[in-house]
């Protein structure tokens, strides 16, 4: 349907757990394996006790987890907030029997004397997205504390930040000085290969470059993009598909949805230039959303979209059949319904919808039907039927009730 330039597509990932302010987006239960690097910019960790000593107060979360020692928490961690916040976490999933959770430590860098900071990695399943802090540590005589987070960057505005920048073949990412360090560059190549897969599944050129923020804190969104981005704390990503280039910006390393909506300006039709004005097409929220969040695999494999997991891995239909007791699909088809709903309802739906029609029609049926549903003039029920019944060679909401059968099994 035609529209004005729309600036930002906005993800909210309502199902996730997230750390508010300074914390990482959320944990999972505990193995422990350690791997320091030290910053490239930074004076280097000097090779004494010190790092064994940070790592091992690392280590500690794992047996505090096990065994729920919260005295021994409150002693690691003496801000007071990030303790309290670590034992909720902790208790949640505990509840939730997520285990096993692994704890790497992804870089140390030296500040000045007895003050460092270190990246720590949290995984679990390898099929979801791994989380990760940032923390100040103070080591002295007394042991290794925990005094806080820590991000590198001043939250003045997005171009004076103080960024880093690491450039690939397609991607040009800006980040903290404690981001993207040994291990976790590898997320770069994971882009990478994400975006190969998607061209090669439907057939499509890309744009030969996006820009990708990448945020210490969901909290420094919101002012860095003038409010843009992470006005809530469950909105961890956005994307200006139109600038040039491309625009990303996300607390989540890597992310597999934002750049989805950058590619999927290649499945639209050309902008069309009406006087002054020039006016793209773009696909109803239920389909574009529905298709970031089914893509966002490093494989763009919709059976792996990672939107329902945590660290631990919990498939897109699970999250669907819970969203389908609380929103019916039909009303979620226009953007103004899908808006009057939860942001985790209608974007588990849209996933799951889209992840149907790809494993039953294909990926380039579906990329047909999504620029043929891009160009109807509006986002009604009848749109989406022209659409169907010209890509899909069925009505539209035949093809919407065999997706709930097999959901639900004729129980939705």
């Amino acid at each position: 349907m035609f529209r004005s330039p729309l600036l930002y597509r906005l993800t909210s990932v309502a199902l996730l757990c997230l750390l508010p302010a300074a914390f990482l987006t959320s944990f999972r239960g505990l193995t422990y394996s350690a791997r320091t690097r030290s910053h490239p910019r930074h004076a280097q960790a000097s090779r004494n006790t010190t790092p064994s000593r940070i790592e091992a107060a690392v280590a500690t979360l794992a047996g505090i987890y096990r065994h729920q020692t919260w005295a021994q928490l409150d002693a690691l961690i003496t801000d007071r907030r990030l303790a309290d916040h670590f034992q909720q976490l902790m208790g949640k999933w505990r509840q939730e029997k997520v285990n096993p959770l692994r704890v790497s430590l992804v870089s140390i860098a030296r500040e000045t004397a007895g003050h460092y900071v270190a990246t720590v990695e949290f995984s679990g399943d390898p099929r979801a997205t791994a989380d990760y802090a940032i923390l100040a540590l103070i080591a002295s005589s007394s042991g290794i504390h925990v005094v806080g987070t820590a991000t590198g960057l001043s939250e003045r505005t997005d171009a004076s930040a103080g960024w880093r920048k690491t450039i690939s073949a397609h991607f040009e990412i800006f980040h903290s000085p404690y981001q993207l360090n040994g291990r976790d560059r590898r997320g770069v190549a994971d882009l990478e290969y994400q975006r190969s897969v998607f061209a090669r599944r439907f057939h499509v050129g890309l744009p030969p470059l996006t820009a990708y923020y990448l945020y210490p804190e969901q909290s420094m969104m919101q002012g860095m993009t003038e409010g843009a981005c992470g006005t809530r704390p469950e909105n961890v990503g956005c994307a200006d598909p139109l600038s040039q280039p491309p625009m990303i910006h996300t607390s989540l390393w890597p992310t597999y949805h934002e750049p989805i909506h950058v590619y999927e300006t290649a499945l639209e039709p050309r902008p069309v230039r009406r006087g002054r004005q020039v006016w793209y097409s773009y696909a109803p929220l239920f389909i574009a959303e529905g298709t970031a969040v089914a893509l966002e695999d490093r494989s763009v494999d919709p059976r792996l979209s990672d939107y329902c997991s945590d660290l631990v891995y919990r498939p897109l239909d699970t999250c669907a059949r819970g969203a389908i007791t609380h929103a019916q699909p039909l009303d979620l088809l226009s953007d103004s319904g899908f808006k009057k709903h939860d942001a985790g309802f209608g974007y588990s739906l849209g996933g799951d919808f889209v992840k149907y029609v790809i494993l039953r029609y294909g990926y380039q049926t579906f990329g047909r039907f999504y620029y043929v549903l891009a160009a109807q003039p509006k986002d009604r029920l009848k749109d989406y039927d022209a659409a169907s019944k010209r890509v899909l060679h069925a009505p539209f909401v035949s093809v919407l009730d065999a997706w709930t059968r097999q959901l639900c099994g004729g129980a939705c």
